[in-house]
């Protein structure tokens, strides 16, 4: 049967079946009592449930995509901190691995997460700086991480005085931390694989200093009893840093010694060649005095000979008219050349003229070259108070005998030149010049 024809009964057969008006009535009054038992028997929670559901969904929908996406764009930021773990200062990805490091910390949401983070940033880069020393030995490259790992250290400290003021048993946890590490960190500084510079003195003294703030920490604690750190401990600490200040300021002696040394035997150097410059100088005034006389008095000789001929010639050719030599000129360029200097000597600078920054001042190495004794004078006050339990005066004695070790440091780097025997280049440069002279001869 075709589809045409089918449908065409099938309207015929609509038009024949005409229901009861009645029966209409009581099928709509069954369906509508089956539809109401079956929307009452659920619960109004229930419904409300799911029409909040629906509308929640709606809701966060947008809000879901997203966070998808930011979920997605951190993840590729983290994938790509991640590949530049291993990057070392020069290394195209280094600036990411430190922008990376510094979003950890923004984020961080307390002093006490901040400070655990910057404590392993600064390890970070004592690592670079072992490995930069390994493979290229980079000065450059070490003095970025070398400045980076001072940072670090000086926000450990700053976050560490935060916490002292609002928690005080956090304080005292990271200030624990911080004591260790900063000990590993200086000992580390002080390996000898590490370039020994301006930058590295300066992240000792910092690393220093911030072990200094921990353990000020740790005694004001133990003083007011609510640490758990007891007292040989804390006098173990402090005898440690009376040994490293020892050792330190035993290679300080051992460098002052060194520098006043060479540095006598370079101004013994410079008065020679000095001599040596000067007495060539008179050598060569000489001979030029020398041959100035040599050209005058040959001059003088072709003028005497030149007026006897002109004489006799005269005496020859009687009616012929006289003849006059030229006078010579003087060079025009000799004014001038007067004028232009005295011009230059005329010149004044202006007021106004922007002077140099003044650096720090540091003293002479014959001024601090007893500072060692000194040092060892506080060391010994503060083994005295050790003795008597008094572990605040003897962290104080520690802490002035470091002032002064880290003010003789600077002087020593100040004249870091010295630490090498100065060549002695006079003997050599006198032979090279008297080789000179006889080439030209």
């Amino acid at each position: 049967m075709k589809k045409k024809e089918l449908l065409r009964q099938l309207n015929n057969l609509q038009n024949q079946i005409k229901p009861d008006q009645v029966w209409k009535e009581k099928g709509r009054e069954v369906l509508y009592a089956q539809i109401t038992a079956q929307t009452s028997s659920i619960s109004p929670k229930i419904l409300s449930r799911s029409i909040s559901n629906k509308i929640l969904i709606s809701v966060l929908r947008p809000v879901s995509v997203s966070l998808a996406i930011f979920i997605a764009i951190v993840g590729v930021w983290v994938a790509g901190v991640s590949a530049t773990r291993n990057s070392l200062p020069g290394d195209l990805l280094y600036g990411l691995k430190l922008t990376g490091e510094r979003l950890q910390v923004n984020l961080a949401l307390s002093d006490e997460k901040r400070t655990d983070l910057e404590i392993a940033f600064a390890e970070i880069r004592l690592n670079e700086v072992k490995e930069v020393m390994n493979k290229t030995k980079d000065k450059e490259q070490v003095a970025v991480s070398l400045k980076k790992f001072q940072e670090s250290m000086t926000n450990v400290k700053s976050n560490l005085a935060k916490l002292e003021m609002t928690d005080k048993d956090k304080a005292l946890k990271v200030a624990k931390v911080v004591d260790e590490k900063s000990k590993i960190y200086t000992d580390l500084l002080r390996e000898e694989n590490i370039v020994s510079n301006k930058n590295t003195s300066e992240a000792i003294v910092i690393s220093k200093a911030t072990g200094d703030k921990a353990l000020s920490v740790i005694l004001k604690e133990f003083e007011t009893g609510n640490s758990t750190t007891n007292l040989e401990e804390i006098k173990s600490k402090l005898i440690v840093r009376i040994e490293d200040l020892r050792e330190d300021s035993a290679l300080a002696q051992k460098n002052i010694e060194t520098i006043i040394v060479n540095k006598a035997k370079a101004e013994v150097l410079a008065k020679a060649e000095a001599e040596a410059h000067a007495k060539a100088e008179a050598e060569a005034k000489a001979k030029a005095e020398e041959d100035a006389q040599l050209k005058a008095e040959a001059e003088a000789k072709a003028k005497a000979e030149g007026e006897s001929l002109i004489e006799e010639t005269t005496a020859d050719n009687v009616n012929a008219q006289p003849t006059s030599l030229p006078v010579k000129e003087q060079p025009s360029g000799t004014n001038a050349n007067v004028n232009i200097n005295t011009n230059i000597n005329a010149e004044v600078l202006p007021e106004d003229t922007a002077m140099p920054k003044a650096e720090e001042v540091l003293p002479k190495i014959d001024e601090v070259k007893n500072n060692p004794a000194e040092v060892e004078k506080l060391l010994i006050k503060a083994e005295d108070f050790l003795k008597s339990n008094s572990v605040s005066q003897a962290f104080e004695q520690v802490r002035q005998a470091d002032i002064l070790l880290n003010i003789l440091n600077k002087v020593i780097n100040a004249n870091g030149q010295y630490l090498e025997t100065p060549e002695e280049t006079v003997a050599a440069d006198t032979e090279t010049d008297a080789k000179e002279e006889e080439g030209g001869v």
